[in-house]
């Protein structure tokens, strides 16, 4: 398959935009597709990793899965970790990529730790907007994601 360009639209729950980029799609099967993007923004300090100019990431999507998973290297080719957010299955459409965010996020740090982000955050979503079932599919998406992280089975690309 040959490397091409793709639009990446992070939505909201109802579909509102919240963040677009672009990346290049390195693998593509039946079940998704790996991303490769750069981060251009300015230095960002989140409290439990700095996000540079320059980081490589490497976002695995799925058609079939309530997450998607981003590897996250700095400019020498250092993991510096694993950013995971619980979301509806990814959508691929000619060159756009599309999933609808559920607020809730883990991040993994390549020595095993991680963190559960934004519980507060879908917490309220889960009472006052989601559906039932799209909050029961989080919350499993999320049980699933930490198992990846402490089993190690998180992706690598390099």
């Amino acid at each position: 398959m040959l490397e091409r360009a793709v639009t990446i639209r992070k939505l909201l729950y109802g579909g509102k935009p919240s963040y677009v980029w672009t990346g290049r799609i390195i693998e593509q099967t039946d079940s998704g597709v790996v991303v490769e993007a750069t981060f251009s923004h300015p230095r960002r300090d989140l409290g439990y990793i700095v996000l540079e100019p320059g980081d490589r990431w490497v976002e695995s999507y799925f058609f079939d899965r309530w997450y998607n998973i981003f590897e996250i290297y700095d400019r020498a080719g250092q993991l510096k970790g694993w950013y995971c957010n619980v979301c509806t299955p990814a959508h691929l459409s000619d060159n756009e990529l599309s999933f609808v965010d559920l607020a809730l996020d883990l991040f993994a740090y390549p020595d095993g730790r991680y963190l559960v982000l934004d519980e507060d955050a879908f917490a309220r979503g889960r009472e006052e907007e989601y559906l039932p079932e799209d909050a029961r599919s989080g919350e499993k998406a999320l049980e699933e994601l930490i198992a990846l992280a402490r089993e190690g089975r998180l992706p690598r690309h390099h």
